[in-house]
């Protein structure tokens, strides 16, 4: 950590800093906690995102598959009910 700090430090172009404080920023969350603990480090304060929720959706094809059975069934029950009466 030392040595990114110090690249930090004597990198000139905004690009090659973005680019460090990412790799730092990248730090999975053990590796952060470990360097929270040593002391006050400008990177240990970042916050550590929480993990994204993935929704679940099911795909359009069933729902189509769904929906002409459905009107099938309903064109049916109506002939069955027209032949009927």
């Amino acid at each position: 950590m030392k040595k990114i700090s110090f690249f930090l430090f004597f990198t000139r172009t905004q690009h090659v800093q973005k680019k460090a404080f990412l790799a730092v920023y990248n730090y999975s969350a053990p590796a952060k906690k470990a360097h929270a603990a040593r002391g006050p480090f400008f990177f240990s304060q970042i916050p550590i995102a929480p993990p994204k929720k993935v929704i679940k959706t099911r795909p359009a094809t069933t729902h189509r598959k769904l929906r002409r059975k459905y009107l099938v069934f309903c064109l049916l029950f109506l002939k069955i009910f027209y032949v009927a009466i």
